[in-house]
């Protein structure tokens, strides 16, 4: 009884709505790549067979889920050369983007970021789309100390800069749709291979190697019909709107041994 009693009086000095902690940043493994990948915008390379897999469904920080949640699904393999990434939006209404604007996040997105050193100070984000079209850019820090809020974001804006049109040099990607059964347009694949000479060139290396951890997050918007704003989901949920500039919730790919 006494214990119910002083769970009710926790209860009652909590606000309502108070928002629930963030959840630590997601991990997972990145095989080495088991068979061939093409970059040509088809999901059925021997490669991606055996590839990581994972779901993207987890909203901005403190908002609610769509409903439903676009299905969407990333796939990731490597070598010593490369990290491939695919993106698996199953979708019956795409709407990319009409041109190459630099506004690609206005329809239909696939956003990758990523950081090859891991401090947290430099990263790019590219965004694919469904007509095949990429932009890059590249964040990074140019204070002193790095300092983060509690919601992974960088606090001292003024000393945070970007460079756009920025590609990674090397860089090869590929667009096409998925299609059911009958024939039908069903959503839409990207895969990318990312060379290791550009996201390591930071840490003095050329190649990867197992036990290499890489920060990283992905991103989705989805338009869709009757709705202002797109639905969004991460991998690693972060403030909407601020993916690029919340390194501090970042995930971590650590590359397993063959």
């Amino acid at each position: 009884m006494k214990i119910r009693l002083l769970f009710l009086l926790f209860a009652a000095l909590v606000p309502a709505g108070l928002p629930a902690a963030a959840p630590a940043p997601p991990e997972t493994g990145v095989p080495f790549r088991a068979g061939a990948i093409e970059i040509d915008g088809r999901p059925d390379d021997p490669g991606w067979k055996a590839a990581a897999v994972l779901k993207l469904d987890r909203p901005p920080l403190g908002e609610p889920a769509a409903a439903p949640v676009p299905f969407t699904e990333i796939r990731l393999a490597y070598d010593e050369t490369t990290l491939y990434v695919a993106f698996v939006c199953r979708d019956d209404d795409i709407r990319p983007a009409a041109g190459p604007d630099g506004l690609l996040h206005t329809g239909d997105v696939a956003e990758l970021f990523i950081d090859g050193t891991g401090d947290r100070r430099r990263f790019f984000e590219l965004q694919f789309n469904p007509a095949g079209l990429l932009r890059g850019t590249e964040h990074f820090f140019t204070g002193t100390e790095l300092r983060l809020d509690a919601d992974g974001l960088w606090t001292e804006w003024d000393k945070v800069g970007e460079r756009q049109d920025c590609i990674l040099s090397g860089l090869r990607h590929a667009a096409g749709m998925l299609r059911d059964g009958e024939g039908r347009v069903c959503g839409w694949f990207v895969e990318a291979a990312l060379p290791a000479e550009e996201l390591l060139r930071r840490t003095g290396r050329g190649s990867f190697e197992a036990g290499k951890r890489l920060l990283a997050n992905f991103v989705r918007y989805d338009y869709a019909a009757g709705k202002a704003e797109p639905d969004m989901v991460f991998w690693s949920a972060t403030v909407s709107g601020r993916p690029h500039r919340s390194p501090g919730r970042f995930g971590t790919l650590l590359l397993l041994p063959r």
